[in-house]
């Protein structure tokens, strides 16, 4: 089922200046504390909607009712494999950001849960067009999507999506809890949820611009998968032998040595009519077979991923986008904790720190990313905002 929208209202004209946008960072331990930091730092804004990111670490519990005491009750949000904010990459705590009412009209709705998603999207269809109707013609519009990244229900959600939001833009990612796999959660109306996702459309005169940023291609070396659960995210055979052995055997390793710093360098990548998507590897079973972050079927023909310098790509596509349009005023990010596990084996996170800081992100890193119709993974979506005309 989907909950009422959170915020359900048509966009005055705004005033003519370039808003300006708060954000705000804690590395506070204390969930009261780390709340009232981040209060501090957004001050008095009167705010269509506040994006909150935080660590799993949290006491949810005790996280939760303190939220809207703090914050006010139009806060979406949910949990990272790290955060990013004004103070660049971090570990744990708390980021979040506020976007004026002047500038922004917004419209949340609950997901929950998965498994009954489809039956729901009718209804949250009929809903957004109503609220379409009441916004001027010149405004432009986006929907970011914020998943369970446990759920495993991605890639039939963001296809089931993008198809009821029709022209409208879809980017997301799905949230973490700090590379243990054992819960992750989104926030909606006071409560945290698992089983569940958040879709948020959102409506501003100003420029918003998509994103989906690579910085791997597909190499030489072809395998197929032979034997596969899609639905449980489990390759069991590659090229007809257990898939940690010959995944290990491609890219040079040892089977026993295998961990996400080496899934980070070689990701699977799956090539459809020119389009390169990757699907990386979360971790070695027992048995040999390998869990993966998208769903991967018997008999798709793969290829191993070379990675670029994660960085220089990274900079190299910040760069353009504020050539292209001007800088933005803040860019919703979701990047890939296998993107930020590369920075950090390449003894560059601060560098990684300081362009996202620079350009204005704010957002997590996540186990999954969704662009349009396409549930990927090793990649930076997210939605630019503002930066010209």
């Amino acid at each position: 089922m989907t909950t009422p929208a959170l915020c359900l209202r048509a966009l005055q004209e705004p005033a003519g200046e370039t808003p300006t946008i708060k954000t705000a960072a804690s590395t506070e331990r204390d969930e009261r504390l780390a709340l009232l930091d981040l209060a501090s730092q957004l001050g008095s804004v009167d705010a269509e909607i506040v994006f909150l990111f935080l660590t799993s670490r949290y006491d949810l519990v005790k996280f939760a009712p303190l939220v809207e005491a703090t914050l006010g009750p139009r806060v979406v949000g949910c949990t990272g494999a790290g955060l990013i904010g004004p103070r660049g990459l971090q570990r744990g705590g708390a980021t979040a950001a506020a976007l004026p009412r002047a500038h922004f009209s917004a419209q949340s709705h609950l997901i929950a849960p998965l498994s009954e998603c489809r039956r729901s999207l009718r209804e949250l269809t009929t809903s957004i067009d109503a609220w379409r109707q009441k916004l001027p013609r010149h405004h432009r519009m986006a929907a970011i999507l914020l998943v369970d990244g446990m759920s495993q229900r991605e890639e039939q959600l963001t296809a089931a999506l993008y198809q009821s939001l029709g022209e409208i833009a879809l980017v997301g990612g799905s949230a973490g809890d700090d590379l243990r796999f054992e819960q992750s959660h989104v926030y909606h109306g006071g409560k945290f949820h698992r089983d569940a996702a958040l879709l948020l459309i959102l409506s501003t005169p100003l420029l918003l611009r998509p994103l989906c940023l690579q910085h791997c291609w597909p190499s030489n070396e072809r395998l197929v998968v032979t034997r596969a659960d899609p639905e449980a995210r489990i390759v069991y055979e590659i090229n007809g032998e257990p898939a940690a052995d010959a995944y290990a055997s491609i890219v040079g390793l040892s089977q026993e040595g295998l961990n996400p710093n080496d899934f980070s360098r070689h990701p699977l990548v799956l090539s459809i009519r020119g389009e390169h998507y990757i699907r990386s590897v979360q971790r070695v079973h027992p048995d040999g077979s390998l869990k993966l972050y998208c769903a991967v079927e018997a008999g798709m023909i793969l290829s191993v991923g070379e990675a670029a310098d994660a960085v220089d790509s990274l900079e190299d596509s910040l760069s353009a986008l504020q050539m292209e349009g001007g800088s933005p005023c803040l860019l919703i990010g979701f990047d890939s904790v296998l993107r930020r596990l590369q920075y950090e084996q390449d003894h560059a996170i601060d560098r990684a720190s300081a362009l996202l800081c620079r350009h204005h992100v704010v957002g997590f890193n996540s186990y999954g990313e969704q662009f349009n119709s396409i549930h990927v993974n090793q990649t930076l979506t997210g939605l630019a905002i503002g930066g010209g005309g």
